[in-house]
């Protein structure tokens, strides 16, 4: 098992001689653009008392009172603090930069790209575990877990600070920080609760970049040190929070059914290879449908969607309605106008990208990175955010596979998508569900921006009627949908701020 972060001025070295010799001509997977440094002046100092998700309550993990401030202990981790801060390298300060900009933005940076990675063709095999297929419900879970652990253990670190109050190194005589101070106490750190609990989590979903993903968590908590804004001890009471939380994340995740969300229904193998114009799937002797048993995945935080909604249902396929809807596809479809084309271009998360629940990700980054929350209100964001949409992911998938009703270009092979037809059924529109419960949450935590958001959405959900793998009655239920789900994610029961 790795440990984490610096207990002895010993281990600290090897372990930043290890990181650099590692990094030194290594080619990056993600990108590294250049963000101000937080400049937190809000320092959420009730946090500690907002209702979490998984853990039970911030006590379930027991976190030590730090060293009194006069204790020779702590006064030796004032000195290599200041030893620390006065010997930057350059590659330290280019990771003290890259970091101090959000650790929370920067993992979920990390395991957007992440998804776009693994989202190719060749990787949709499950015979391999290192090479996990991508679809729109993988990346769901993987950005649901992710942020959920980092908010559980976030609250938890807010819990000790404020309880036991040691304030940063450099209000003791530590020297000069290299980072904007602000008055939130230090023990433990919140950047070593995000690393550790996010390489957990990320390299219990991606075990082939368990490596990489190490390297870059003993980074992040070691530019705590090198900024001068924490000590050891602060460094390793944080890691040991965000290990014990992942845990807990990862043995949930074992359990949710999700390993099972592959596997064709009694119904899907009973049916026959052409089955007229109901949906069938590509069949391959390595593939399967897209996740058709991901409706009975557990998830995070149950929204207490009812499946049998009767404003949830599709047309009849014999019905003039449908008829007409296929009609007006072709016609939107086959004359775009520039507006429309580029609306699709915008939206079309096709292979390598992070897809649609990675798009809104980023979308959420863009709105949160202006504001400088702290961690724990940036982790607050993507945990609402993501835990909704994995709810539309299981209740879309639900829907889909009850229904089975075949994309465009099945129920009529005149029809030329622009966009890539995905092996699951059409009804209802997963663009339009993961965007408009995408929306409702975002909408409501950044009410300034609610009408633009909004506005995404619709585009968002429109799009694939433009690409033609979609229809108009897609599109409109799964609005209904998402809405429903977006309106019980906000709700102030499931939130205590």
């Amino acid at each position: 098992m790795h440990r984490f972060f610096p207990i002895t001025i010993v281990r600290f070295f090897l372990t930043t001689l290890l990181f650099l010799q590692m990094s030194c001509g290594e080619k990056q997977l993600i990108d590294k653009p250049e963000f101000p440094a937080l400049k937190v002046t809000d320092i959420d100092a009730a946090g500690g008392n907002w209702k979490t998700i998984l853990i039970s309550s911030p006590k379930a993990i027991k976190v030590p009172a730090p060293s009194a401030i006069l204790s020779e202990s702590y006064q030796n981790e004032l000195k290599l603090c200041h030893f620390s801060v006065n010997h930057r390298t350059y590659a330290q300060n280019v990771a003290i930069n890259y970091w101090g900009s959000g650790g929370v933005l920067r993992w979920n940076q990390i395991a957007t790209e992440l998804i776009a990675k693994y989202n190719t063709n060749d990787l949709q095999i499950k015979s391999n575990p290192y090479n996990p297929g991508i679809s729109e419900p993988f990346a769901a879970r993987v950005l649901a877990l992710l942020s959920a652990a980092q908010y559980d253990a976030l609250v938890t670190a807010w819990y000790y600070k404020f309880k036991y109050k040691r304030m940063p190194p450099y209000l003791h005589g530590s020297g000069e920080a290299v980072l904007p101070q602000n008055s939130l106490p230090s023990y433990p750190s919140e950047d070593a609760v995000v690393a550790s609990v996010s390489y957990k989590i990320l390299s219990y979903l991606f075990p082939a970049e368990k490596s990489f993903l190490y390297k870059k968590a003993i980074e992040h908590g070691n530019t705590r040190l090198w900024a001068g804004v924490n000590v050891s001890s602060d460094i390793v009471a944080g890691g040991k929070i965000g290990q014990e939380t992942a845990q807990l994340f990862i043995n949930f995740a074992r359990n949710d059914f999700f390993d099972q969300a592959g596997q064709l229904s009694p119904d899907l193998k009973r049916m026959p290879a052409k089955s007229g114009k109901n949906w069938n799937y590509l069949r391959d002797l390595l593939r399967h449908p897209v996740l058709p048993m991901m409706g009975k995945v557990k998830p995070l935080m149950p929204l207490k969607y009812h499946k049998d909604d009767p404003q949830i249902l599709p047309e009849k396929i014999a019905d003039p309605a449908f008829q007409r809807e296929l009609e007006e596809l072709k016609k939107i479809s086959q004359k775009l106008n520039p507006a429309q084309r580029q609306i699709l271009e915008f939206w079309d998360n096709e292979l390598g990208s992070p897809t649609i629940a990675g798009h809104w990700n980023k979308i959420a980054k863009e709105l949160i990175r202006p504001l400088n929350y702290t961690e724990l209100r940036s982790a607050k964001v993507f945990a609402m955010l993501n835990c909704a949409q994995e709810n539309a992911a299981i209740s879309g998938w639900d829907i889909k596979y009850r229904f089975l009703i075949p994309r465009p270009s099945q129920a009529d092979p005149t029809i030329k998508p622009t966009m890539g037809v995905p092996d699951s059924p059409s009804f209802v529109s997963e663009y339009a569900v993961f965007s408009f419960t995408s929306g409702i949450v975002l909408g409501h935590l950044f009410p300034k921006d609610s009408v633009k958001i909004m506005k995404m959405a619709e585009e968002a959900g429109f799009s694939t009627i433009y690409g033609g793998i979609n229809f108009r009655s897609d599109y409109e239920k799964g609005k209904l949908l998402g809405e429903k789900i977006g309106r019980k994610a906000i709700n102030p029961e499931n939130w205590v701020w």
